[in-house]
């Protein structure tokens, strides 16, 4: 299929992305700065695209629709057009006999080797200045056009891994690497193609800038339409990775690189021309540097499955590691591997086997959940087959952070990170990860963490400075109020949290189950506890919130919505907020279930309108966004200064980085995952690095991590310590409502009642 549409393109655009540059020939030509002309063009067009899509709302798909009329490759734009016509704009192009490719022939590469190319305007690229870079306007095009394809992938989920090798695909086909184009591989090309997404994410600034560099956004929707708010300055994502001097290209066979080498030494030069610019270049780019950059001159182009293997970004069946295949039988010869799936991965015996099931289908395809490892397997070895099993390698080391992971600050992104590790290093070392990582973050320093569990193992042991020491007479004067998730009231969790809520009024403190609606979402439910709060305010002194699942997102639409609106006088109440498996960001579940057309998407929606539960689609696409979206996340810090947070996220218990204690939701994990672009550990609902605070928040945030399903109550703290030891004791397939009591008792005899104070 792609070899199809290849060729399709190929006849459809001719050589519409074909120019190349000789940067060396004429090196370093003196030529006037043209920054200030090409930014002048670029934010021209911007204006006139959003002068354009006035009165129309603010629709992302129009907008970068109506900006690639115009900033755009010179067949489908005007921009470059526009550039090399303006006289401003220096520029210096040579001809192809007046190049280092003047030897070229049709078998080199077909662009400049064909008869007639002399002829060709665009074969070879003019070059100018800009702010001290010398740059080919062929890069500029690779930034607008390559560059948003970079963009539109990312910004859909794409791994970045991923992204990178698809380009090297696409630039090693139709734009120019191979001997049918112009037979040079251009990494300066890669470099442009990946800043050009960081241009286009910076528009809007719709994630993290890959290096860390935000430099947006640059376009804001202000009542309800688009409105430029930054002017671009595309000097600042123009540098010497685009210089073919310094970033050296590669070539489709080992004559054509000789050619150029034959050449370079004819002029007495070597790429890269500078060594020492390069490195500072590997230093700016880090992680990124080999999928743009190559420093070890002329060199023969790398086959796919190189730059795949170097990219960890594998595909077709592969052998199982010996190591791990010897105690996988009888199957251990023959195993296989889908090495495509980052996760959970499917498996299968050749069909030239005594195991081949029938005539028409020659390979059997064994589900990874079915495979047993032999009953002697050692530890260690079951360890390394769960992580082979998630995706990784017992002997790939874990994948550090990258800039985009950390805030502008400096705060590690638990979730932006661990999805990072997954990708890499599979489910199971990323639920290690995380662990340690929570671990860290822990504002208690593990402390609270063990004294939960102490007065979990004993139902006698109470803190002398908790909660459950809080004098009688305090107590009528602290609010306590716990909200459902998702599920609705009729449910076991609905039950759990209501027993829950009755144990905590019978120790006296003004305890309720606030009535939201479980099945509706965060911004309908915000207004109800708004109203409910303005009602009972005015009787309490201290607030404590404690919310399940959805109920987190909740809470943090009513803080951030209705916050504002609020006295400072009331705000100055809320004390703490204990979030139990909290979505606290995006549920990539939630978002499958509403946005997938796959068989197990449509069977839970078509299924809960069939049977009058429709309305929880609402609740369930409220889970699949992100409450923070649109705020700073100091914000709510801001309005509620005296707020403490504490979380217990669930992570998946399972060998495997899986949780198989899940109720209603374990069927949707395979598919989960593979429709997602991206995943990491989730707890059956949501990622479990959701289910904390992002970055930047400013709360002081307690964390004690449960390790089983998003039903909490089936959890453990350890492995020798149920959530609810005495009345979950031996279950494992079914909450029961009484634990409720029994976790919540826990907490207040442990949580230190200096919380609740200014």
């Amino acid at each position: 299929m792609r070899t199809l549409t290849l060729f399709l393109v190929l006849a459809f655009t001719s050589n519409a992305f074909a120019a190349e540059v000789d940067q060396f020939t004429q090196h370093k030509p003196t030529l006037r700065d043209s920054r200030a002309a090409v930014n002048g063009h670029i934010n021209q067009y911007i204006d006139r695209s959003l002068s354009e899509l006035a009165g129309r709302g603010c629709s992302e798909e129009a907008l970068y629709k109506q900006m690639l009329k115009y900033i755009n490759n010179h067949v489908f734009g005007e921009i470059v057009q526009t550039m090399d016509a303006d006289q401003n704009i220096q520029k210096v192009r040579l001809q192809i006999k007046d190049s280092i490719y003047s030897e070229w022939n049709i078998l080199d590469g077909v662009v400049l080797g064909r008869p007639g190319a002399e002829k060709s305007p665009l074969a070879m690229s003019a070059v100018i200045q800009m702010g001290g870079h010398q740059v080919g306007i062929d890069k500029l095009e690779h930034m607008f056009d390559r560059g948003f394809s970079y963009f539109d992938q990312w910004k859909t989920g794409v791994h970045i891994d991923e992204v990178l090798v698809n380009g090297v695909w696409w630039e090693k086909t139709l734009f120019g690497g191979q001997k049918w184009g112009t037979g040079v591989f251009s990494y300066g090309d890669l470099s442009a193609n990946f800043n050009g997404m960081r241009f286009w994410n910076d528009m809007l600034s719709l994630k993290r800038d890959i290096l860390g560099r935000d430099l947006g956004p640059y376009i804001a929707c202000e009542n309800n339409q688009w409105v430029q708010i930054k002017e671009v300055d595309l000097g600042l994502y123009v540098d010497d990775s685009m210089d073919e001097t310094i970033n050296c290209s590669a070539y489709p066979t080992k004559r054509t690189t000789q050619k150029v080498e034959k050449k370079l030494a004819q002029m007495g030069m070597a790429c890269p021309a500078d060594p020492a610019l390069f490195k500072k270049l590997e230093k700016k780019y880090g992680p990124y540097a080999s999928m743009v950059l190559n420093g070890n001159g002329p060199i023969v182009m790398e086959s796919n499955p190189e730059w795949r293997r170097r990219s960890f970004v594998e595909e077709g069946w592969k052998p199982v590691p010996r190591k791990l295949a010897r105690w996988v039988r009888p199957f251990n010869q023959d195993l296989q591997y889908n090495a495509g799936q980052r996760f959970l991965r499917d498996l299968k015996l050749p069909g030239e086997t005594q195991y081949k099931s029938t005539a028409r289908s020659r390979d059997r395809i064994i589900t990874w959940e079915n495979l047993k490892l032999d009953e002697e397997t050692p530890a260690d070895v079951r360890k390394c087959w769960g992580v082979f099993i998630s995706g990784g390698d017992c002997d790939l080391p874990v994948i550090a952070p990258r800039p985009d992971a950390y805030s502008a600050e400096g705060e590690l992104d638990l979730l932006t990170y661990i999805r990072d590790v997954s990708h890499r290093n599979g489910l199971a070392v990323a639920r290690d990860v995380l662990a340690k990582e929570l671990m860290k973050r822990d504002a208690s320093g593990g402390e609270m963490r063990e004294r939960i569990m102490n007065t979990t193992r004993d139902p006698e042991l109470t803190y002398e400075n908790s909660f459950a020491n809080i004098p009688v007479e305090e107590r009528q004067d602290i609010g306590v109020f716990l909200i459902l998730g998702i599920g609705g009231e009729e449910s076991d969790n609905a039950a759990l949290i209501k027993l829950a809520s009755d144990e905590v009024a019978r120790q006296g403190f003004k305890a309720e189950m606030l009535p939201v609606d479980a099945n509706l979402g965060s911004v309908h439910n915000a207004g109800m506890l708004n109203e409910m709060m303005k009602e009972r305010l005015p009787k309490l002194k201290k607030i404590v919130l404690v919310a399940a699942s959805k109920g987190a997102g909740d809470f943090i639409t009513f803080f951030l919505k209705h916050g504002p609106s609020m006295s400072e006088e009331d705000r100055a109440k809320f004390k703490l907020i204990t979030t139990l498996s909290g979505v606290l960001r995006p549920s990539f579940v939630a978002k499958y279930l509403i946005e997938s057309k796959g068989a197990t998407a449509l069977f839970v929606r078509n299924g809960l309108k069939v049977t009058g539960r429709g309305s929880i689609l609402e609740g369930i696409k409220s889970l699949s966004i992100d409450p923070w979206a649109g705020h700073n996340p100091k914000e709510v810090k801001a309005l509620f200064p005296n707020l403490r947070w504490l979380s217990l996220p669930s992570l998946p218990e399972g060998d495997d980085g899986l949780t198989h204690m899940a109720l209603w939701e374990g069927f949707l994990k395979v598919p989960t995952y593979r429709w997602n672009k991206q995943g990491s550990p989730m707890d059956g609902l949501v990622e479990s690095a959701a289910s904390v605070l992002p970055p930047g928040t400013g709360i002081e945030e307690t964390i004690v991590p449960i390790f089983g399903p998003h039903a909490m109550a089936l959890g453990s703290y350890s492995a020798d310590l149920r959530i609810a030891p005495t009345t979950m004791k031996g279950i494992s397939d079914r909450v029961v409502p009484a634990a409720g009591t029994e976790i919540l008792s826990a907490v207040f005899r442990a949580l230190p009642k200096e919380w609740l104070d200014d």
